[in-house]
């Protein structure tokens, strides 16, 4: 899954948390994401992902289901359309 892949970055980037607690709680983040999942669709402040806010809105954007509507339509899929 996506969500997998984007939290794992995380675990090799938490330096770019300033506070030392957001940098342990993001590094913390690829050992939750089965927990992470479950409880999908994120919501804003929901994870150590608050310490990234960035981040944190670009993904859940990314993950909403206007964006992965437009994904699906853009592989042809989606109103009416067939790829078989």
């Amino acid at each position: 899954m996506a969500i997998r892949r984007e939290l794992r970055i995380w675990r090799r980037q938490p330096e770019r948390a300033n506070d030392p607690a957001a940098a342990a709680a993001l590094a913390d983040l690829t050992n939750h994401v089965n927990e992470y999942v479950r409880a999908l669709p994120l919501r804003s402040g929901t994870t150590p992902l608050k310490f990234a806010p960035d981040y944190e809105k670009w993904l859940i954007e990314a993950m909403s289901p206007r964006r992965q509507r437009q994904l699906l339509e853009g592989l042809g899929y989606g109103r009416g359309r067939s790829r078989i």
